[in-house]
């Protein structure tokens, strides 16, 4: 905790389980936390969970994803659905977005929280 170099004694873990709850719906929680152990201060705890949502539609070629981090610790989160077609096999398309949450700028996502946007992609592979 003195020299700037060395950082700060912690515990980290992480928890999470994945499941199919119905035919093409798959559902995952995870959570993370790390515990940091500053000399001479209190306990820094910091939490962060994860869901992921995912839906298989018209034969498997739309998925249907819903990724999201939320942080009760820093108060900040972010969110990632996406629409993906495979209207053939060598060739996806999709079309998604980032939405950040935060209360301050200092945190891990609310440092992002103007940052916001929609976006395209094509994929072919060969």
């Amino acid at each position: 905790g003195r020299e700037i170099q060395v950082p700060e004694s912690s515990l980290r873990w992480i928890l999470g389980a994945e499941r199919q709850i119905a035919t093409d719906l798959t559902f995952g929680l995870q959570w993370y936390a790390e515990a940091e152990f500053p000399e001479g201060e209190d306990t820094d705890l910091s939490n962060l969970f994860t869901t992921r949502i995912e839906k298989l539609l018209h034969y498997q070629t739309v998925r249907l994803s819903l990724f999201a981090f939320w942080s009760p610790t820093d108060k900040d989160g972010y969110v990632r659905p996406v629409v993906t077609w495979k209207p053939a096999d060598e060739l996806e398309l999709a079309l998604g977005a980032n939405i950040f949450e935060g209360e301050t700028d200092t945190t891990r996502f609310g440092a992002f929280d103007n940052d916001d946007n929609v976006y395209t992609r094509i994929r072919w592979s060969f």
